[in-house]
């Protein structure tokens, strides 16, 4: 009966472990988007930044589409730094999961594990009790980073981001138009 407890714990701290990694890659590959995206931001505001007195000598309607467009990408940069600010606060080290059981906090705590495991090990189904306790921090320390709200949070500034990038070309667009049909 033993056999077949540990391969249920065993699946227990499998699926705990992965859906932990899911959201950290989850966040990883959010913030590379966001840093791609961000880098073709910069590019076409510098490549229009370069045509500034070409759109500011014609027309006064092409120089406000421009300025817009200027304006727009402006925004999409300030919306990528929003997105990249650092949201997630590392728990590793602290004992805020449950200030009155300090020692129930052990995700990321090697010598409370070892600790834990040791005491535990001895006892009757300790080893069932002891990951039980491990998959609980595990579980607290996600909840107090907050891994789901980032990620909400990231998309909503990736798709800002985009829409500023969108605004900023249309608005480019009408000035190059107007530029080149109201001389």
């Amino acid at each position: 009966m033993e056999p077949i407890e540990q391969s249920e714990v065993q699946k227990q701290e499998t699926l705990t472990s992965e859906s932990t990694e899911f959201l950290v890659e989850n966040v990883n590959f959010q913030q590379q988007r966001i840093a791609n995206v961000l880098t073709t931001n910069s590019l076409i505001l510098a490549f229009i930044g370069t045509t500034a007195g070409t759109f500011l000598a014609g027309p006064k309607v092409s120089s406000y589409l421009y300025v817009a467009s200027l304006c727009s990408l402006a925004l999409g940069l300030v919306t990528a730094a929003v997105a990249l600010w650092p949201r997630i606060t590392p728990m590793s080290g602290s004992v805020i999961a449950r200030p009155e059981k300090p020692e129930a906090n052990l995700f990321l705590q090697p010598a409370r594990i070892l600790k834990k495991g040791r005491e535990l090990s001895e006892a009757q189904h300790g080893t069932q009790q002891f990951l039980e306790r491990l998959s609980e921090s595990i579980v607290l320390d996600a909840e107090k980073t907050r891994h789901a709200e980032v990620i909400q949070f990231r998309r909503s500034c990736i798709r800002a981001q985009l829409i500023c990038i969108l605004v900023g070309l249309i608005f480019l667009i009408f000035a190059l138009l107007t530029r080149l049909f109201m001389i």
